[in-house]
């Protein structure tokens, strides 16, 4: 209702003010159609890609860098997922500041979900920056919905929180099922409500008027006055989301008011409009509803002061005081000036009208969408200026006959659009829609979307059919483009793995239908790889990637397939080969270009590579694979042989690599068992002072129990910590398990309070940024002194983690940690930068002590060792001595320590306490 009080002409503004609010309504609704429905687009994008095996989902990988480029062409969604039926999850969610997240639950997180941090390429970091324990994503509500509603649908409105603010989210869903109609899994599609508070604050709504959005059970979904539509307490938990709560008293008044007429807000099925009393003024209600098609039902409302459009009534003098003749005279006037503001609210009302056909105008022709308008009974179509000019005519050049649109699509969608239009006009479809291809003026096609909806008469007939043409050039453009990034490596341009599995699937069914068809794969990883990341930067061996990738493809045929698999690895499929040759000369051929060095950054930079074989028949000439994964796997297994086992540089998968392969497994998982359960132990080796006798320090030893073979010696499980990344772990474990060991044998008075105790530290756990506080809280937590522990490291842990170990040595030198480089004279760093590094103490390799006193004697090596080690001011301990012979040698060249068996073999805890109960002198 409105206030009696108005004139004509206010009720005409007024008139005219709520036809702008539902305009402004109009375009709020467009915008959340459009808004709300690209997570669906995506989401059927992504569920085409996996369907169709363009992408594996179980491959992490992929679907990670997939994800990642999709977020980057669909910049309005603020995440991305897939859970599967078993229970693992992978998502990419973009924080508020759209700093990317990787979240992962899968066999190796266990039970919780781990959050990592992403750099702006996407590639994981494996910085954690969270968890959320005891994670089940099919329990999740947004995975229940999409089982629930068989299709695509919404997630309930929930709280996320991010380092930057607490916020609202959505979630579009939509689950996958295989031929059989079982579940495989659900993927999902996030976006950020806080978005759709930003447009309505870009909206004018006078100057005191507002708009917000509400669900019909009362929650807040956005609002133009605040900058979150809720308050958070102190365990940032969202408070005051419901309307009657909210935290501005405004919204809470009219939504009062709004709940005393509707009892309940789902009985809003139309527009209406209601009067509030606020702050002395009339405020006016208009309330709009919006569904989305797809289970979201709001209300849209907006409140506007009535005082923005109409003023006060003067009030009029109506006391009789005077004679009838002036009364008369100023009733006349009142009657002239009531004909007047009648013929100007008449003037008013038509400018109103012509205002409102020109805005309609305005917004037919700046609409991006053609209008089409066809007439079924007599055939004739119009279209819009717009419409015409899509297709790139002037509104002049068309003829109106629906037959001469017919003949412009293209024939292959011809029949199923003509189709769609009869579907539609015999009432079997509720509206119009199809895309197509139609011919431009040029002669070139171009994809159109056409939406429409027909009228019909009493008796049933269709008589009208009225709908909009949308180009769809950049979005079919866009899903080209994204279909290439799903096939094709960004960095390189190169195919990825999907495309290289798709091409190795079907050379196997190639096989399976001619048995004497044979092809190979060549598994590629480039050695040392990580030196040119760390010495020259990522950027430079991104540099290094790409032309290794341009190399590799001078060594094939135009019929063969480079792909790059991540990282630095790179698989070729060369399909035909006329035998195992053909793969050789490839393999051969490789290695001899890559052997040409690269300029990187003004530097020289030489690469080498290791390659696997394997062909399409093993074994035994008529044995085939079956999976495409398991030739690449064998293959993979081939590459690690050549790495580590080949002079060649190349080798060819066969039987026994897969057996080692499995025992290299299962001393992984027997390694990771011991760690988790503490069931390794520490071997204890005495470090002699050569001038004194007596014991200066301890070596630990780690061993790996069996109960088979006995005690397991680092040499066969270190390098599998090392390339598992267990060696963090194990590292951390025998550090604090020795100083531990120290500590209670100064309690127990065994040792003199100077003696120290020796720990090998690998390179990755200088690469970890916690390893100076780990260290510090171990010392803490075994109360041992800092001078009482020494930490070796190797010559080449230093060679490939230059900057992190000069920084990190420097701040453990600080807190009186000694540092020791182990096995000196092996590797390949420069006495130079030795001399750079915070070091104490230089041990000399046991192959150079076992060397002085063979017929070839070595001891000059070894002594100049010794006075370059004491030029700098370090001390020199011999490993591996045997002999007095040799003990006396070390003593003449004036190296201070020594150790090995000569003094004792490394040995358990309890033989070493025994050991020292009797103070030996050596």
């Amino acid at each position: 209702m409105q206030s009696q009080s108005l004139t004509t002409t206010q009720r005409a503004v007024l008139d005219l003010a709520a036809q702008l609010r539902r305009e402004i309504a109009a375009q709020i609704s467009a915008y959340l159609k459009t808004y709300l429905n690209t997570p669906h687009q995506v989401n059927q994008i992504n569920a085409n890609v996996m369907q169709w095996d363009q992408i594996d989902p179980e491959n992490i990988d992929s679907l990670q860098q997939y994800f990642w480029q999709q977020i980057k062409i669909f910049d309005t969604v603020s995440g991305m997922n897939w859970a599967d039926n078993t229970g693992n999850y992978i998502g990419i969610t973009l924080l508020s500041d759209r700093t990317p997240t990787l979240e992962l639950k899968n066999d190796t997180t266990g039970a919780n979900k781990h959050i990592y941090a992403l750099d702006q390429e996407g590639i994981s970091t494996f910085e954690q920056m969270g968890l959320c324990p005891n994670y089940h994503p099919r329990s999740r509500p947004w995975y229940l919905s999409a089982q629930q509603a068989n299709c695509a649908a919404w997630s309930s409105i929930y709280q996320y929180s991010s380092p930057i603010q607490v916020q609202l989210g959505l979630t579009a869903v939509l689950p996958l099922y295989d031929a059989n109609n079982h579940l495989l899994g659900v993927l999902g599609c996030d976006l950020s409500l806080s978005h759709i508070s930003q447009f309505l604050k870009t909206l004018n709504i006078g100057h005191k008027g507002i708009c917000f959005i509400v669900e019909p059970s009362g929650k807040l979904v956005a609002s133009s006055t605040l900058t979150q539509p809720f308050n958070i307490d102190d365990d940032q938990t969202i408070i005051g989301f419901n309307t009657l709560q909210s935290g501005d008293r405004f919204i809470q008044a009219i939504m009062t008011r709004v709940y005393s007429q509707f009892n309940d807000l789902t009985q809003i099925k139309g527009d209406y409009q209601l009067e509030l009393i606020w702050d002395n003024q009339i405020q006016l209600i208009d309330i709009f509803p919006f569904d989305d098609g797809r289970g979201l039902n709001w209300l849209i409302v907006f409140v506007t002061p009535e005082s923005e459009f109409v003023q006060s009534i003067p009030s009029d003098d109506y006391h009789c005081d005077r004679d009838a003749q002036n009364t008369l005279k100023r009733i006349n006037q009142q009657l002239e000036q009531r004909i007047e503001q009648r013929t100007s609210s008449l003037q008013q009302l038509d400018q109103a009208l012509k205002i409102s056909e020109d805005r309609w105008q305005l917004a037919l022709q700046g609409s991006n969408d053609g209008i089409w308008d066809w007439n079924v009974q007599t055939n004739e179509i119009f279209f819009s200026p717009r419409a015409k000019e899509m297709l790139g005519y002037e509104e002049s050049e068309t003829t109106n006959h629906l037959a001469e649109w017919e003949k412009q699509i293209h024939p292959h969608d011809r029949e199923r659009v003509l189709k769609a239009i009869w579907d539609h006009l015999d009432q079997q479809t509720e509206y119009y829609s199809t895309e197509y291809r139609i011919r431009c003026k040029d002669g070139q096609y171009k994809w159109v979307l056409h939406r429409g909806q027909a009228l019909w008469n009493e008796i049933g007939d269709p008589i009208r059919m009225v709908g909009s043409q949308t180009d769809l050039s950049e979005q079919k453009q866009v899903e080209t483009q994204l279909f290439y990034y799903a096939y094709h490596d960004s960095l390189t341009r190169l195919p990825n793995r999907a495309f290289f599995m798709d091409r190795l699937h079907l050379a196997l069914e190639q096989v399976r239908q001619y048995s004497e068809h044979l092809f190979a794969i060549l598994f590629i990883d480039l050695d040392r790889f990580k030196l040119v990341n760390d010495g020259l930067g990522h950027l430079a061996g991104d540099e290094l990637l790409i032309r290794v990738g341009q190399k590799l493809q001078q060594c094939i045929s135009v019929h063969d397939t480079l792909a790059r698999l991540g990282g630095d690895e790179f698989a070729i499929l060369l399909d035909p080969i006329q035998g195992i040759s053909d793969s050789i000369i490839v393999a051969e051929r490789i290695l001899t270009i890559l052997q040409q060095p690269f300029i990187l950054e003004d530097q020289t930079v030489s690469i080498t590579a290791s390659i696997g074989i394997t062909f399409s028949h093993y074994y035994t000439a008529n044995h085939s694979y079956k999976h495409s994964t398991d030739i690449l796997r064998d293959a993979d297994i081939a590459m690690y042989h050549a790495k580590h086992h080949s002079t060649s540089k190349y080798a060819i998968f066969d039987s026994k690599m897969q057996m080692d392969t499995l025992i290299r497994l299962r001393l992984e998982n027997d390694l990771r068992a011991a760690i988790a359960s503490s069931q390794l132990k520490v071997y204890y080796q005495p470090i002699v002072c050569l001038k004194t006798g007596k014991i200066k320090s301890f070596e630990a030893l780690v061993r790996l129990p069996d109960p088979k073979k006995g005690l397991i010696s680092p040499g066969e499980f270190i390098p599998i910590a090392e390339e598992t990344g267990l060696i963090v772990p194990l590292g951390e474990w025998v550090l604090r398990a020795a100083c531990q060991q120290l500590r209670q044998w100064q309690i127990q008075g065994w040792i003199d309070l100077n003696v120290s105790v020796s720990v090998n530290v690998a390179g990755q756990q200088f690469s970890q940024k916690k390893i100076v506080n780990l260290v510090q809280q171990i010392l803490q937590e075994t109360e041992l002194s800092p001078k009482n522990l020494r930490l070796e490291i190797t010559e080449s842990a230093i060679a490939e983690h230059l900057e992190w170990v000069a920084r990190r040595l420097s701040q453990l030198r600080q807190m009186g940690v000694q540092i020791l480089i182990d096995d000196f004279g092996t590797g390949y760093s420069s006495l130079d930068r030795l001399q750079r590094f915070p070091i104490d103490t230089l041990k000399i390799d046991r192959s150079f002590v076992a060397q002085m006193t063979s017929p070839d004697p070595n001891s000059k090596f070894v002594e100049a060792i010794a006075h370059f080690a004491h030029s700098l001011g370090f001390s020199v301990v011999a490993e591996g001595i045997e002999t007095v012979e040799q003990k006396q040698l070390i003593q003449h060249i004036g190296c201070e320590y020594g150790q090995g068996n000569l003094f004792s073999p490394a040995v358990d805890v309890a033989t070493m306490t025994a050991f020292i109960q009797r103070n030996p002198i050596f």
